[in-house]
């Protein structure tokens, strides 16, 4: 899970340093597709983050969205970006997903 959580924070950081930077001008259609869902994975990442000391089903739901947004909006982009290589990324996502899931599952059973 923290892998995940590190994974997200990254591209938050990323996202905000090429923002920032003089590097934005050469991004293609596709490189703003990617900056943006990896964008919107990071905030979900850090609402996750926020949320996990008051409730972790809250946190984890967070997570869950964030992992979502990297699935069906970061992945696009970067199967047209790297193709084969784009497999790894997916596969940990759906892992994530799934681990995600049980553990949500986990915290529903708790009275």
């Amino acid at each position: 899970m923290s892998a995940f959580v590190a994974t997200g924070f990254v591209a938050l950081v990323q996202g905000i340093v090429v923002l920032a930077g003089k590097r934005r001008s050469e991004l293609s259609f596709a490189g703003w597709g990617e900056l943006v869902s990896d964008l919107a994975v990071g905030v979900f990442v850090v609402l996750g983050l926020i949320r996990i000391r008051r409730s972790r089903l809250a946190a984890y739901r967070m997570f869950a969205r964030a992992v979502l947004v990297s699935i069906f909006l970061a992945q696009p982009f970067a199967f047209y970006r790297i193709q084969f290589w784009a497999i790894a990324g997916l596969a940990a996502a759906v892992l994530f997903w799934g681990i995600l899931q049980y553990m949500i599952g986990e915290e529903e059973a708790l009275p």
